[in-house]
């Protein structure tokens, strides 16, 4: 007969042990969703924050747009953006290798500026940042082309053909800022700029 009683017993305590387990979490129910949704929102501002750096305290240059295929240079409110330093000749870029062994790999490119005193234009390919002198930051792609995270730019909609015209006739240009670890961002599009 002391089996049911025990069991009973059994039964309060591990009640009781559910019940302060629930209580607990009740307790901390309210400050983990705050800390959750914290969390989320510091994440977030961290992405935009690294986007920003270049456009806050980066310099700014001007490049030349150069032409890409009609088909792929407006879709819906962006416009796709090429640069000569996108295409890099067979003699600046020594270290690459066409089977592919170097691609996702960083390429650091000097940046001098063009004779128009506008403009500036890849001087080298490098595969590690130069000590001194202004740079920017890209990543190579299977292509042989280089890409640096200012390929693409929204515009107003309905502007679009407008600067496909420009950049075909050459004379559209890219204000890019560069933060001080190369990373770049396009502040604007310039039709005209020489």
């Amino acid at each position: 007969m002391n089996t049911p009683i025990t069991s009973v017993a059994s039964r309060s305590t591990f009640s009781r042990w559910i019940d302060a387990v629930f209580t607990r979490i009740e307790r901390f129910q309210r400050p983990g969703v705050i800390i959750a949704i914290a969390a989320q929102f510091i994440v977030l501002g961290g992405m935009i924050f690294m986007q920003m750096i270049p456009h806050v305290s980066g310099t700014t240059v001007w490049l030349k747009v150069v032409p890409v295929d009609p088909r792929d240079m407006f879709r819906g409110d962006y416009v796709i953006l090429s640069y000569e330093m996108n295409r890099p000749s067979s003699g600046s870029w020594p270290d690459f290798h066409p089977d592919g062994s170097t691609v996702g790999s960083a390429v650091y490119v000097p940046l001098v500026l063009d004779a128009d005193g506008i403009h500036h234009r890849a001087e080298r390919y490098l595969s590690e940042p130069p000590t001194s002198g202004l740079y920017i930051k890209g990543t190579r792609e299977t292509t042989g082309r280089v890409e640096y995270g200012i390929e693409r730019f929204y515009v107003q909609a309905g502007t679009g053909l407008d600067y496909e015209q420009a950049a075909r006739t050459g004379t559209l240009s890219a204000e890019i800022a560069i933060g001080g670890d190369g990373q770049a961002g396009v502040k604007q599009l310039r039709v005209g700029h020489r």
